[in-house]
Formats: C-alpha cells, structure tokens, sequence
C-alpha cells in the first residue's frame, strides 16, 4: 500500500508547499502529515481533533485541516494511515 494517494499531499509532505494549493492551506496540511504517518494508533491521531468518518468512501477516515478541507486516508491498526490525500468536504 502506498502512503500517499497523489502527488499534491507527497510535495506538501516533502517541501511544505505545493503549486496549486494556497499557502496557508499547504503549511496547515504540512504540519498535520509529518505526525499522521508516525502514527500507529488512532489515538495519536486525535490530538489534532475530531476524526470523521468520509461520507463518499466506506472505510475512510479524515482529519481537519482548514474549513471544508482534510486530510483523508485508509487506517490500518499498528501500522498507521495508507492513501493519504487533501481533500475538499
């Protein structure tokens, strides 16, 4: 399984910034991947609020970056969060 579902959260992950994403949303969304693939619980991942449960995928799980965008991704217990992606709710 691939940690990261698309090119836009890799180059966020990876440089802080990506070229089609505003700024503040990409050093938002930078500052929650780093600690989000450390993660092997659920539990250090709710640290940044609430987890939802993705209303379009069965399974998928999303964490608030900013207003109606998130950080969603696949959790596998004891190994942490697979397809990771920025989405807009």
């Amino acid at each position: 399984m691939e940690r990261f579902a698309d090119d836009i959260i890799e180059e966020i992950y990876w440089t802080r910034f990506a070229g089609c994403v505003e700024q503040h949303l990409s050093i938002k969304a930078h500052k929650i991947a780093h600690p989000l693939l450390a993660a092997r619980s659920l539990q250090d991942v709710d640290v940044y609020g609430p987890i939802f449960r993705w209303p379009n995928s069965a399974g998928r799980l999303g964490v608030p970056v900013d207003g109606k965008w998130y950080l969603t991704f696949d959790w596998v217990e004891g190994e942490g969060a697979f397809a990771i992606r920025l989405e807009r709710r």
